[in-house]
C-alpha cells in the first residue's frame, strides 16, 4: 500500500471506513474478513474449496457500492505487488459481477501487449479474473511479477510538506494568477462563486444568504510517493472514497500529488493516465468524480488519441481551433493561433498530480460559464504570453520553496 503524508483535511486510511457517497447519500463500510467470526471463517473455507490454486489469504468484503469495491480491489492489487509473486483472492458476497469484471479488465491492461505505449516500468506480469462461485463473486490476482515497493524513504516523507508548498505556489501563480480556473481564488478554498446558482439536485445544496448553491470548501493536498501506476491507483481510489465521505464544505476538491511517479517522463505518464481514466470510466464513477491530469512536461500531442478528446486532458489542438471561433473573431484568432501549443502550460505543474473534482460541482460551474469558454480563454491567454516567462515561472515553481515569514500568506 502506498504511504502518504497528507497536509490537508484528507486522511487516507486503510481498513474500516464509513463513507457516504455524494448524491445518493448511501453509506458503506469497508470490512475485511478480520473480526467477522465463525461465519466468515466458514465462508473463507468454502472459497478455498472452490479454487484449484490456494491463495495466501482470502479476504471477504461485504461491499455493494462501486467506490468501496474498487478501493478494496486496487488496495489488494497494491499489496500483492508489494509482496511479489503469489495469489490473492477477494470475495464479495454482495457485489455485482459486472463491477469486478470491469476492475479485472482494467488491471489486465497493465500486462504486456495490452496497451500501446505503456512503459515497461508499469507493466505487471499477472492474471486477474472475476470468477463466480455459487452466488459469490471473487477477484483472483495471480501475480508472477517481482516485488514492487510503494514505501517512501524518510527523505521523501520529509519532502512531503515541501511538495505541498511547491504545489500551492503554483496554484497561486497559475490557477489563480493566470485565471486558469475562475472558481479558485485561494490556495486553500475551492468552488468560490458556486453559491450563486440554483441547482435542480438537492444533494450538494447549501443555503448561502438569499442564494441557493454550493458553498466554498477546502482544497486537499494528499501526497503519494509511489512510483508505479498500481500503487497510484490504490491511492486514487482511497482518495475518492475519503473525498466522497465528506460534505463539500469539509473537502471541496483534491490535488493528489505524485512527485515520484514519472516526474521526468511525460509519455509514460500519459500512457498511465489512460489506465487511470479507464479505471474510473469503466465503472461509470465519473458520475461522481472527474479527473484532471497535470505534469511538469505536459504535452497534449503526446496524449492518445491525439486528435480526439479524452477524459482528464486538454482538448486536442485541432478541436481547440474550431472552438476558438465560437468566442473570438477570426482575425483575432489568427494573431495567436501559431502559439496554441503554449496552452500546454495550463497543465504544466511542478510535479505530476491529479485533480479530483466533484462532478456535480463541474456541472454547476457549466451553468455559470461553459467549459469550452474557459478552455478558449486559457488557450488565448497562454498563446499570447511570453514563452520565456512561462518557462521561468515553471522553473521557479519546481524549485524548493523558501518558507515565508509573511504571516498573512498561506505558506
Amino acid at each position: 500500500m502506498p504511504r502518504f503524508r497528507s497536509i490537508s483535511p484528507v486522511q487516507l486510511k486503510e481498513g474500516t471506513r464509513l463513507a457516504q457517497l455524494a448524491g445518493s447519500r448511501r453509506s458503506f463500510v469497508l470490512r475485511s474478513s478480520s473480526g467477522r467470526g465463525d461465519a466468515t471463517d466458514a465462508h473463507v473455507a468454502w472459497v478455498r474449496s472452490q479454487l484449484e490454486q490456494q491463495p495466501e489469504e482470502v479476504k471477504v468484503y461485504h461491499h455493494h457500492e462501486v467506490v468501496a469495491i474498487a478501493a478494496a480491489c486496487w488496495n489488494e492489487a497494491s499489496r500483492r505487488l508489494e509482496r511479489g509473486e503469489g495469489v490473492s483472492v477477494l470475495s464479495f458476497p454482495e457485489a455485482e459481477g459486472e463491477i469486478l469484471r470491469k476492475v479485472a479488465e482494467t488491471m489486465m491492461l497493465l500486462t504486456e501487449g495490452k496497451l500501446e505505449g505503456l512503459s515497461t516500468r508499469d507493466r505487471v506480469d499477472w492474471k486477474v479474473q472475476a470468477l463466480k462461485k455459487g452466488e459469490t463473486w471473487l477477484l483472483v490476482i495471480d501475480c508472477k511479477s517481482p516485488r514492487v515497493s510503494s514505501d517512501a524513504s524518510l527523505l521523501e516523507l520529509a519532502a512531503s510538506s515541501l511538495a505541498v508548498l511547491r504545489c500551492q505556489r503554483w496554484v497561486e501563480r497559475v490557477i489563480i494568477g493566470m485565471r486558469v480556473c475562475p472558481f479558485t481564488q485561494s490556495v486553500s478554498v475551492a468552488a468560490t462563486g458556486l453559491s450563486k446558482v440554483v441547482l435542480s439536485s438537492l444533494s450538494l445544496l447549501t443555503v448561502v444568504g438569499p442564494q441557493v448553491g454550493i458553498a466554498p470548501g477546502p482544497i486537499g493536498y494528499p501526497v503519494c510517493h509511489a512510483d508505479h501506476v498500481v500503487h497510484v491507483l490504490s491511492a486514487l481510489w482511497n482518495t475518492i472514497s475519503d473525498m466522497l465521505s465528506k460534505d463539500p464544505t469539509e473537502l471541496s476538491t483534491v490535488l493528489l500529488l505524485t512527485p515520484c511517479f514519472s516526474q521526468d517522463d511525460f509519455p509514460r505518464y500519459a500512457a498511465a493516465s489512460r489506465v487511470i481514466s479507464n479505471a474510473l470510466l469503466s465503472l461509470k464513477a465519473e458520475k461522481n468524480i472527474s479527473l484532471v491530469f497535470f505534469h511538469p512536461f505536459y504535452e497534449r500531442e503526446a496524449v492518445f488519441p491525439v486528435n480526439d478528446p479524452t477524459h482528464g486532458h486538454l482538448p486536442p489542438e485541432n478541436m481547440l481551433r474550431s472552438m476558438l471561433l465560437n468566442f473570438y473573431e477570426i482575425e483575432d484568432v489568427m494573431n495567436f493561433e501559431d502559439n496554441l501549443h503554449q496552452n500546454d502550460f495550463s497543465r504544466r505543474s511542478p510535479m505530476p498530480m491529479i485533480n479530483l473534482l466533484r462532478t456535480e460541482q463541474v456541472e454547476l460551474a457549466e451553468q455559470l460559464t461553459s467549459g469550452a469558454k474557459v478552455y478558449c480563454a486559457n488557450a488565448k491567454r497562454m498563446a499570447q504570453a511570453d514563452r520565456t516567462a512561462l518557462l521561468r515561472g515553471l522553473a521557479s515553481d519546481m524549485a524548493a520553496p523558501q518558507l515565508s515569514q509573511d504571516k498573512d500568506r498561506p505558506f
